[in-house]
This record gives C-alpha cells, sequence and structure tokens, in this order.
C-alpha cells in the first residue's frame, strides 16, 4: 500500500491533496481578459493553467506598447505563493506570500533606497459578476499606513470573430 492510500483509507487527506487545494485557489484567473485601469484599457492577456494545473502562466500584450510575460505558483516546501511578472518595457515584479482563498493578499517588501523598506499587499478578488479586481497597496513607513498603488478590473475578452 502507498502512501496516498494509507492517508486515503485513513479518511484523512494526504498532503498532496490538501496543497491541490491551495495551489488551485488562483484558478479563477484563468482565461482571456481585458484590463483596465479607471477607463482606459491597458492590457489584454492570457493566463493558462500549465505543468499539469501546478502553476498558471500569463502572456501580456501592453496597450501603450511591450509585451510582458508571467508565472504564479504555489510552493508546497515553502508554504507561499509566488508571482513574478517581467516585461520588454522594464516592468519587473515579484510577489511572494501566503493565499489561503482567493482574494487574500500577497506581500513582498523591497529595500528602498533610503534604506527604508517598502512593504506592499497585492491581491486578486473574484467579484460577483465574474470579473477580477487586482489591487495592490504599500507602505513606507513599517505597516503604519498604506496607499493604493493601483486598483484595476479584469473584464473577461470577448472575442470579435
Amino acid at each position: 500500500m502507498n502512501s496516498e492510500q494509507d492517508y486515503t483509507s485513513a479518511g484523512t487527506p494526504s498532503p498532496e491533496q490538501v496543497e491541490d487545494g491551495i495551489h488551485r485557489s488562483q484558478d479563477f484567473t484563468v482565461g482571456h481578459w481585458d484590463m483596465y485601469d479607471g477607463e482606459e484599457k491597458i492590457a489584454e492577456f492570457v493566463n493558462d493553467l500549465v505543468l499539469g494545473g501546478r502553476a498558471i502562466s500569463q502572456r501580456m500584450d501592453i496597450a501603450a506598447g511591450g509585451s510582458a510575460i508571467g508565472l504564479t505558483a504555489y510552493s508546497p516546501a515553502l508554504k507561499v505563493w509566488h508571482y513574478l511578472l517581467t516585461s520588454d518595457v522594464g516592468i519587473t515584479t515579484l510577489f511572494t506570500g501566503i493565499v489561503t482563498s482567493p482574494g487574500d493578499a500577497h506581500t513582498t517588501q523591497a529595500p528602498l533606497d533610503d534604506g527604508r523598506t517598502k512593504h506592499r499587499k497585492w491581491s486578486l478578488t473574484l467579484k460577483p459578476d465574474g470579473n477580477v479586481r487586482e489591487l495592490s497597496v504599500a507602505s513606507e513607513d513599517d505597516s503604519q499606513t498604506w496607499t493604493t498603488e493601483y486598483d484595476l478590473l479584469w473584464v473577461k475578452h470577448e472575442s470579435k470573430l
């Protein structure tokens, strides 16, 4: 009997089954999307499940010109999510954080030139209408105050065939 059968026969989920629930919690972002900042469309992108559903790849066309690629993946060993985005127009970002349900925030820290640390919270929230809110807030005073860096809306792309 293998270890997965041992867990299943005891009625207890295996570690792999527990991880499946966590790493699949971002699946609501899979699809073809238009990204808006207010009324302005700023990007069009496609998120695809890859690696047997263990990661989400992102291919983005930026409305102002340029493109970007991203990867979202859950690390069972570290028990954290990672999101990396890089582009040909100088945008690169990395978020790491614990996300146990859709809408929870990824967090990251980055050094500032003056020696302080910038704290960021980044979240994706599925709205009742099927759109997704992408919100990033930041603090440069040790999490005492937070300011919105951006608040974007993802809308399912409608193909015009």
